[in-house]
């Protein structure tokens, strides 16, 4: 048996106004602290610790997120089957036009395309085969 009733909230008046999350308290308390808790950081660091040297530098200067890069690849746009379009980007890739991880991500991407396409075939045959079936009375 459920405590509540469907339909009627829990918390009928909600999350009373001006309530702080633990979060927020959190950084309020710490935020007087800061600078004392940087610099100490940063001499651990300094001094061989990984750890601080790891949580200072990814929050710090994090890793920079790829930039889209457009490719010039005209067998690419040449192809007519899948199997084509993955050639290319594979020729692509071994002649250094396309890095290797944007080739597998062009890949995965033209594999994530083929599967709904199997499926829609699959099914279209399977529909064909019934129709035949019950026009010949098999079943």
């Amino acid at each position: 048996m459920s405590k509540f009733k469907a339909g009627q909230s829990g918390n009928p008046n909600g999350r009373p106004k001006g309530s702080k999350n633990r979060h927020t308290e959190l950084r309020e308390a710490l935020k007087e602290d800061l600078p004392e808790l940087l610099v100490t950081l940063k001499e651990r660091a300094l001094a061989g610790d990984m750890a601080a040297m790891r949580l200072l530098l990814d929050r710090v200067m994090p890793s920079k997120k790829q930039e889209a890069n457009t490719v010039d690849i005209p067998e690419l746009e040449e192809a007519e089957s899948f199997q084509d379009k993955a050639d290319a980007i594979l020729s692509a890739v071994a002649l250094g036009k396309l890095a290797p991880e944007h080739g597998v991500a062009l890949i995965n991407a033209i594999g994530s395309m083929v599967k709904p396409i199997n499926v829609d075939v699959a099914i279209a045959k399977k529909v064909e085969e019934d129709k035949w079936d019950n026009m010949l009375g098999i079943r």
